[in-house]
């Protein structure tokens, strides 16, 4: 994999990523407006997942391949 293919691979990363966390955060907000609390807080959960990978490598120095962080 050359330079480029691995940066547009980390770009199209990040983008998904990103969305998701979006959805997340208006899933969130939406679910505390209605009052749907086990929405919410499974929401508060999903969105802290989608972090653990970044506190992984950056405390414990474990690289998580990105396949394996969108699935």
């Amino acid at each position: 994999m050359d330079f480029k293919e691995k940066k547009e691979t980390r770009r199209s990363h990040f983008i998904v990523i990103n969305l998701a966390r979006l959805m997340l955060v208006a899933a969130i907000v939406g679910s505390y407006l209605n009052s749907r609390w086990l929405v919410f807080f499974t929401a508060i959960i999903a969105l802290f997942f989608t972090f653990v990978p970044l506190i992984l490598k950056k405390f414990f120095d474990l690289k998580i391949p990105a396949w394996f962080e969108i699935t």
